[in-house]
């Protein structure tokens, strides 16, 4: 069945070179309304007026279905449809690649997992398909829920790992994990989609076609990759690149050159010199931003155990009390402590607390979470100094 006798298009999006992509809803048909909706809808008008009859009305109710399902996120999907054979590049090609796609996903949304995109609709035969769409977009286009904060992309990142790691145990290697193919849902979950690049590994690799075909986005492959035949690639090939989203994330920049990760203008420790918690992802990144393939973590299981352990890591860390160093807080780890009261009292009361007497108080919050500190003390000044970031007691 040709696709557009069941999908509306509302948006088209810059496809690739394999073929285009579009946002779609679903013929009013198709989603549990009926034509007696619109038929009661039209001898409500009819009372009032024969002007509801006119062509603006009748324009209205042949979009209704569209009016309908935009106002429901649910109701809204991607499609990608391959290019006619006068546009595509290698039509060969294009066609096994999209095979290979909606074959990966179809065996991928039996398994129903949280953090892979789910197959909706195809046609194998036409080379179609239709996913689930991402109103938020990929993880390219939310960097500011992500920069500067190691933590989140640690616990975001090892839940995305739980479906890689799916992945690989049906025998499949993505090749192509980078930002804008990860999406980002509407609690934040991410997801990893477009398979267009998706290479089944076979028992005997012996069998497989040899092709030396562009086997990953440049950027984010391993160097050792380089000219290799995508029969020999490994699941050490979608964890390098993994590592390199990771970096990405955090530090805010697009585009890690090689394995260059700890290089002053790439280095985290340098970029946020205030967050020692960047010292433990530049120590997880050397197992898996690295030049040599003998050098990088080779399982998800692995790249699983490194990340929990990195995570312990941040949350134990140390709370230091010195001049000049941030006080990061210990419930998120994304944003150093702010003074909230200097023994203010108006401030200390408007906080809900009471001052009185000898007592006196000095309040932090951590303006990410807002997790809360509360200094208590009597007659003299503590004696502790606060970071650069907060006014010293006086």
């Amino acid at each position: 069945m040709p696709w557009n006798e069941k999908w509306k298009i509302v948006e088209e999006y810059a496809g690739g070179g394999q073929g285009k992509v579009y946002r779609v809803v679903n013929n009013l048909e198709r989603i549990g309304y009926t034509n007696e909706i619109v038929t009661a809808i039209r001898n409500l008008s009819a009372g009032t007026s024969k002007q509801n009859h006119n062509a603006k009305t009748d324009s209205l109710f042949e979009n209704l279905p569209l009016l309908i399902n935009l106002s429901n996120i649910d109701n809204q999907f991607a499609l990608k449809e391959l290019h006619d054979k006068s546009r595509s590049r290698d039509y060969n090609l294009s066609t096994m690649r999209m095979g290979r796609e909606i074959h990966a996903m179809q065996v991928l949304t039996k398994l129903d997992h949280p953090n892979l995109i789910k197959l909706v609709d195809h046609d194998d035969s036409q080379y179609w398909f239709v996913t689930h769409w991402y109103s938020k977009g990929s993880v390219e286009h939310n960097r500011h829920l992500f920069t500067g904060k190691p933590l989140k992309v640690l616990v975001s990142i090892l839940e995305l790992l739980e479906g890689l790691k799916l992945l690989h145990e049906e025998k499949f290697i993505h090749r192509d994990i980078k930002p804008e193919n990860i999406f980002v849902g509407s609690d934040n979950r991410l997801t990893l989609g477009d398979f267009g690049l998706v290479l089944p590994i076979a028992e005997d690799r012996t069998r497989q076609s040899v092709d030396y075909d562009n086997v990953g986005s440049r950027d984010w492959q391993p160097t050792w990759t380089y000219g290799m035949r995508s029969d020999r690639v490994n699941a050490t090939f979608d964890i390098f690149s993994v590592g390199k989203v990771l970096w990405s994330m955090i530090s805010g920049k697009h585009i890690l050159q090689l394995w260059y990760f700890n290089r002053d203008d790439n280095n985290l420790e340098k970029l946020f010199p205030k967050n020692p918690a960047m010292k433990h992802i530049n120590k997880l990144l050397s197992h898996i931003v690295v030049e040599h393939e003998s050098d990088c973590l080779d399982t998800v299981d692995l790249l699983i155990e490194e990340i929990s352990e990195t995570i312990h890591r941040i949350q134990n860390l140390v709370t230091i009390y010195e001049p000049g160093v941030a006080r990061l807080c210990p419930v998120c780890q994304d944003a150093p402590f702010e003074l909230l009261s200097n023994d203010n009292p108006s401030k200390t009361v408007n906080f809900g607390i009471s001052p009185g007497g000898s007592r006196h108080h000095l309040i932090f919050q951590c303006p990410s979470c807002g997790y809360v500190e509360v200094f208590h003390y009597s007659g003299k000044q503590p004696k502790l100094w606060w970071s650069s970031n907060t006014a010293p007691p006086k």
